[in-house]
């Protein structure tokens, strides 16, 4: 029973009961027993209205708390013993896979190149950089071409291949360099064919003049 309702009820019988007695107090007075010990009853009645509201609030409140507290043992006893008739099938926690391909920005801002959990792979933005050596080509294309190495070296670690790519979004500060860098595209993922978005802003310094992430699922490839 909501707690509003029950202070109304509580309030109306109490009130109830109030006047009736107030009523036969003054009927009794005034030589009316008969209709005093009426007006008394009903107000015993209401009286004990009181009574049974409390103690059914009471016995709800304590039978809403035993059942939350049951459906939680219910539940940790389903996830302890999965093979228990009727218990659900609750699947174990996924644990994702970091992988890292040795960039400086990596470890100095905190992040990973990609996370793969389960068959889902996701590759930070990435850029035109040989981080072997950290050196970056100033030419956008060569840069378009070793951010698609960049990207197939951190899918690899994970299982996948450019072929898994179903999502991908390129960033490109100038739209100017955008339309040299199709044929490469095509050779990367000309297979994949995903789903693509483009944007054009400026990338983290001048000399990036290509960013791109991928989002792979391992098996996708047709």
């Amino acid at each position: 029973m909501p707690d509003r309702i029950r202070l109304m009820a509580l309030i109306a019988n109490g009130a109830v009961a109030a006047v009736f007695s107030l009523m036969a107090l003054i009927v009794l007075i005034s030589g009316h027993v008969a209709m005093a010990v009426m007006l008394l009853i009903v107000a015993a009645t209401a009286t004990f209205s009181l009574y049974v509201i409390h103690k059914a609030a009471r016995v709800i409140s304590e039978l809403g708390s035993n059942i939350a507290q049951l459906e939680q043992r219910l539940v940790g006893l389903e996830q302890a013993n999965p093979a228990l008739p009727g218990a659900k099938n609750v699947p174990p926690r996924r644990q994702g896979r970091h992988i890292s391909s040795g960039s400086k920005f990596e470890e100095e801002i905190g992040y990973s190149r990609a996370v793969a959990v389960g068959d889902d792979i996701w590759v930070s933005g990435t850029t035109g950089y040989d981080y072997s050596t950290m050196t970056i080509q100033p030419d956008v294309v060569a840069q378009c071409d070793q951010t698609f190495r960049n990207i197939a070296a951190a899918l690899e670690q994970a299982g996948a291949s450019l072929d898994d790519v179903v999502r991908v979004l390129f960033i490109v500060p100038d739209p100017k360099d955008w339309q040299p860098c199709w044929p490469v595209i095509k050779k990367y993922l000309g297979k994949a064919r995903p789903a693509s978005t483009l944007i054009h802003t400026a990338l983290m310094s001048p000399e990036m003049k290509i960013e791109i992430e991928v989002t792979a699922r391992r098996g996708s490839a047709a």
